[in-house]
């Protein structure tokens, strides 16, 4: 049976939790990736994935 760990990525990518959603969809294209794992004083405090972009803020007409 395959493990989690053969499909995970060695390296976080991360992005700060006042970053612009905008620079988050960057990231998402740049690194073909589909989740960012959030920070706020060099801590882990949340995920945003491209799906959170679609539905929270592209879906409700608000500006990234």
């Amino acid at each position: 049976m395959d493990k989690i760990h053969n499909y995970m990525s060695e390296q976080l990518k991360t992005i700060e939790h006042d970053a612009p959603v905008f620079e988050a969809a960057v990231k998402f294209r740049d690194l073909n990736i589909r989740s960012l794992v959030v920070t706020q004083s060099q801590e882990y405090v949340g995920i945003i994935t491209d799906v959170d972009i679609t539905r929270k803020v592209v879906a409700e007409g608000i500006n990234p």
